[in-house]
């Protein structure tokens, strides 16, 4: 089975049917942290129903247990990890006999063709992960086999339970011991009205094998702007934020959301308004869509309003506004790290684009330097000609000038 990663962003704006950001509302999950008590998902009280979830392979696999509520104070199937957030967390599993496990819930309110949306979750594998399977009961066995493969993490949407309409997201396979956030940023081409999230194999595959994921701390579903260009990341992972931190990228809880802050469950439209990390103040005027609020590991941002001479890597001095408005934020936010990305239009030789793309990315760089932003701070990289935004600009002055351009990739958030 072929599945394709679905960080699905807006392609310049065409033909695509929007939704204004303000008219969408956050969507919540329920049991979002798997608070329940802790049991080996197998007879018994294993088969109770996770609070918030319905058991997918109740109807597709019946033969099979459901997943796990973890941890288990004998440590079940010897996993011996703490929960990253609340008392427990979900353990599901992928099976050599072609079965697999799934949860699925109803949405707070559907999440809308056409919108971009960010989505987190706090992912881990365990080394060990002993269970019994229907192969070893049939043969009236004690014996455990080990689901230690890492496995992938899907996300999907559909009009009832366990119902997978459309792919919204995919992880990697799951490999760290420890626990880190996946993000992700989808763009569904149809309206659902439920989740379904799954652990499965990597993708091609020879066989199906023995593997698991872990799951804890989902974040609400949170509407965002939509990137200005497609990406073809599948997720991006990321270190966990101290507990109990304020973290200001999307989808950590339901404290931030997109254009807006909650307070006593209601939203406050923030625009262009003052940010403080604590330290300083950043109050954007050009560079709007740096609202701390808004921002996520793995975004790209085009700066507008960049210019160089013909030609050259030199700065125009209309540059400068937005350059210190940029170096504003990141002295307010010391611990963001970006990647200036530098990139060309498609007429000139592969070595002409790929020099001037990484010199006026370093020009960038030593501007935000001279107003004292920190080298950790900073990465900067030419792509030449090889990620155009435009395809075939040759005769097109307006496309050769957005595929010209200065972008932002945040690296890293407080």
């Amino acid at each position: 089975m072929k599945y394709k990663a679905l960080l699905i962003c807006l392609l310049l704006g065409y033909g695509s049917i929007l939704i204004p950001l303000h008219a969408q509302e956050i969507v919540k999950l329920q049991n979002p942290s798997f608070e329940d008590i802790p049991r080996k998902g197998g007879g018994g009280a294993g088969l109770v129903p996770i609070k918030g979830w319905h058991d997918c392979g109740l109807s597709k696999f019946p033969s099979e247990s459901p997943p796990d509520i973890h941890p288990v104070k004998s440590n079940a199937w010897d996993v011996t990890l703490n929960a990253y957030d609340g008392n427990s967390y979900l353990g599901m599993v992928t099976r050599a006999n072609d079965t697999y496990e799934s949860l699925s819930q109803a949405l707070s309110t559907p999440i809308m063709a056409g919108v971009c949306y960010s989505f987190s979750a706090f992912l881990v594998r365990s080394d060990q992960y002993r269970s019994a399977t229907s192969r070893t009961q049939r043969l009236g066995t004690d014996s455990l086999e080990n689901f230690v493969r890492p496995a992938v993490f899907l996300i999907w949407g559909g009009s009832y339970f366990c119902d997978k309409a459309e792919l919204l997201g995919e992880s990697p396979p799951v490999s760290n011991d420890d626990w880190k956030k996946y993000q992700f940023l989808f763009q569904p081409q149809q309206t659902h009205a439920y989740i379904t999230i799954e652990a499965f194999y990597k993708t091609p595959i020879l066989e199906a094998y023995n593997g698991h994921v872990l799951i804890d701390n989902l974040s609400a579903i949170v509407p965002v702007e939509c990137p200005l260009f497609p990406t073809d990341l599948i997720a991006v992972v990321s270190d966990p934020p101290l507990k109990n931190a304020v973290n200001s990228s999307l989808g950590e809880n339901d404290s931030t959301i997109s254009k807006g802050t909650t307070s006593g469950g209601k939203t406050t439209t923030v625009k262009k308004g003052t940010y403080s990390s604590g330290k300083k103040s950043f109050t954007p005027k050009l560079l709007t869509a740096f609202d701390p609020a808004n921002l996520f590991v793995g975004q790209k941002i085009r700066l507008d309003h960049l210019y160089f001479d013909p030609d050259s890597v030199n700065l125009n001095p209309d540059s400068y506004e937005v350059l210190d408005e940029l170096a504003d934020f990141l002295l307010a936010y010391p611990a963001t790290v970006i990647e200036i990305g530098g990139h060309s239009n498609t007429v000139p030789p592969e070595d002409y684009c790929m020099w001037i793309s990484t010199e006026r990315a370093k020009s960038v760089q030593d501007y935000l330097l001279s107003k004292g932003v920190p080298v950790s701070s900073l990465r900067y990289k030419g792509y030449g000609k090889s990620d155009p935004l435009i395809t075939y600009d040759h005769y097109n002055k307006e496309a050769r000038m957005k595929n010209q351009r200065v972008e932002i990739m945040i690296l890293a958030l407080p």
